[in-house]
């Protein structure tokens, strides 16, 4: 995966955290959990913050029991919510709490790294908001 976050240029903001909603359809008001979350830290007398959103470790293909859950060609781990049964086992087994299942459909739902975006040339939604350039997409080079 080729994002990066430098928490010494996020001011707060929460520009990625509303772009991510916005391109996801996420809606925290009906119960949704943010697939991505910008969290204040306190951290020797200073404010800094920490981006809380999927890093594709694995953690959820690792118990998934379908295998909806698979790496595509960036590493990325990608969900194909047609194999997806809703056990809700790879909600359980993300260690940050951004992999959830969707209210409508009962399907998992996560940071696919904006891949409709990635297919047409652009960033991810969350890098391309960041007015800090704290959020940052770089395209691998096979």
């Amino acid at each position: 995966m080729d994002m990066e976050f430098d928490p010494g240029a996020c001011t707060g903001c929460a520009a990625c955290q509303v772009a991510c909603l916005d391109q996801r359809d996420v809606r925290p008001m009906e119960g949704e959990i943010p697939l991505l979350r910008i969290e204040p830290v306190e951290q020797d007398g200073q404010l800094t913050f920490r981006r809380l959103g999927c890093t594709h470790c694995g953690a959820c293909m690792a118990v998934c029991p379908t295998g909806c859950l698979r790496r595509d060609a960036y590493g990325l781990v990608q969900a194909e919510a047609e194999l997806c049964v809703g056990c809700g086992a790879c909600v359980s087994a993300c260690p940050l709490g951004v992999v959830t299942l969707d209210i409508e459909t009962n399907t998992v739902k996560k940071c696919d790294g904006c891949i409709g975006r990635r297919l047409e040339g652009f960033p991810p939604a969350c890098c391309h908001t960041c007015p800090t350039g704290a959020l940052s997409w770089k395209e691998r080079s096979e």
